[in-house]
């Protein structure tokens, strides 16, 4: 993964697509069609089957009605198998990126 200088965003590296072994079909991308999107909140749920996640963008406080307003944009269901080999690949970002740049330090309920 390497991180673009320009913008100072972190971008996955372009790797060439390893030779198909023995009787496995090579994995070719069309990436013509992809739309990009900001998310700053996330809900993750999950049923025995699939598992739902939504994202979207913190938009602000509304002070009149004390609540916090987020315009949900995306969501994404997948299977169990999906979601451990997604959570496996971030993991594995996560690992390079702090490497490189310093741990990422969030909040969370134990640290509150």
């Amino acid at each position: 993964m390497s991180a673009d200088k320009k913008n100072n965003r972190f971008e996955p590296e372009k790797t060439p697509t390893a030779a198909p072994r023995d009787g496995q079909k090579r994995t070719v991308g069309n990436d013509s069609e992809n739309r990009g999107s900001y998310a700053n909140v996330f809900n993750i749920s999950a049923s025995q089957k699939e598992f739902v996640m939504l994202f979207g963008e913190n938009q602000g406080w509304d002070s009149v009605r004390q609540e916090l307003i987020v315009q949900l944009s995306d969501r994404l269901v997948v299977g169990p198998h999906e979601a451990k080999r997604l959570s496996a690949l971030l993991n594995k970002g996560i690992a390079e990126y702090e490497k490189r740049y310093g741990v990422i330090e969030i909040e969370t309920s134990k640290n509150k």
